[in-house]
């Protein structure tokens, strides 16, 4: 994305430091996210950086090699291709040439990090605050211990190679080319090493690939990894599944909502379309090259309907604003500030309280 950067100054705003831990190998092991901001303390924008949203962290070390591993997807085992190497050195974990995570606090229970990547901003830099996921399992044991049967969520689930699932729903039901959405069910007997299915809606009425699908779950028990929860005669996991085409190129894609049980919570996610994001992408570009002609009212326009296809980007928004307050219009470019804050974007306050009068 090309940056806007003439418009107005960007400064840095430090964060409160936190009290640093000397023991650094505190720092290996599994972390999950609880919490979630930005650099300035802005609320997250993105969807990936939601507070709603799961992500996980495992850093291990053999030898001088440290490995930082990634999922956000709390059912399923971790993906080799989601780890990569890092070096540690003081409190800086380097990935690359132009990213690293800044260790703010490290003790045994938690762990505080905020993730640099060169050329990002106070305001898209994210801090993550992680938990030790044993303290996650030890809250859930305590709270199942008279418990024969559970039902996961996903801080205490078994894990699956969702892969090899996949492989078999795409080969079951290589036939439908059509979208449907279902919710159910699953049954997990630990002592019968058996897979049971409810599928209690679906959008569809084909009751051949229903039943197709409905068997490959059945058949999925080898996929599973149960670890700590092996104590417990059933466990159940919710999940809402979605059979997807997608929208430029003629594939079918599949995608399983764990621990959800109804069709509005999946619709709350803001998922924005490969198409929505080139349309915005172009917008941003148009814009910048009218704001060059000083051709203001073009560039507005451009700007405003990048920010329409993809709201996940507000930076389209900081360009309006700068270029009503370049055009004199204070009053409007106080109104777009004011529409970031109602984001939780703490740099417009500071513009606003700068430049208008109320």
């Amino acid at each position: 994305m090309i940056r806007f950067f003439s418009l107005f100054v960007l400064y840095a705003i430090s964060i409160s430091s936190l009290p640093a831990q000397t023991t650094k190998s505190f720092i290996y092991g599994n972390w999950v996210k609880y919490k979630i901001r930005m650099e300035d303390g802005s609320k997250p924008i993105k969807p990936e950086f939601h507070d709603s949203t799961y992500v996980a962290f495992r850093l291990t070390k053999t030898g001088d090699s440290i490995s930082v591993c990634k999922n956000f997807i709390p059912i399923a085992k971790q993906n080799k291709a989601n780890c990569m190497a890092a070096v540690l050195n003081d409190s800086i974990l380097k990935i690359s040439n132009l990213a690293h995570y800044q260790l703010d606090y490290v003790s045994i229970d938690t762990l505080v990090f905020t993730f640099k990547v060169e050329g990002w901003t106070p305001a898209e830099t994210p801090q993550f605050f992680m938990v030790n996921e044993r303290l996650l399992i030890e809250k859930n044991r305590i709270k199942y211990k008279d418990s024969k049967s559970v039902t996961a969520n996903p801080y205490f689930s078994p894990k699956i190679d969702l892969q090899p699932l996949y492989q078999d729903i795409r080969h079951s039901l290589y036939s439908y080319q059509g979208r449907f959405d279902c919710i159910g069910k699953l049954k997990i007997n630990t002592h019968t090493k058996t897979v049971s299915c409810d599928l209690t809606d679906a959008t569809i009425a084909d009751s051949t690939t229903l039943r197709r699908f409905k068997k490959c779950l059945e058949k999925s028990y080898k996929y599973w990894n149960w670890e700590f929860m092996d104590n417990y005669d059933e466990i159940q996991i919710p999940f809402i599944y979605q059979h997807l085409k997608h929208p430029n190129y003629n594939i079918i894609y599949h995608q399983f909502h764990f621990f959800e049980s109804t069709y509005a919570a999946i619709e709350k996610v803001n998922f924005v379309s490969f198409k929505s994001k080139q349309k915005a992408d172009e917008a941003f570009k148009k814009g910048i090259d009218a704001y060059k002609l000083k051709d203001f009212v073009s560039a507005i326009s451009y700007f405003k309907e990048a920010y329409e296809e993809n709201e996940t980007n507000i930076e389209p928004l900081y360009n309006v604003a700068a270029i009503y307050l370049e055009m004199g219009k204070n009053d409007k470019a106080c109104e777009v500030w004011q529409q970031l804050i109602d984001l939780g974007q703490v740099e417009a306050e500071k513009l606003k309280k700068e430049y208008c009068k109320t």
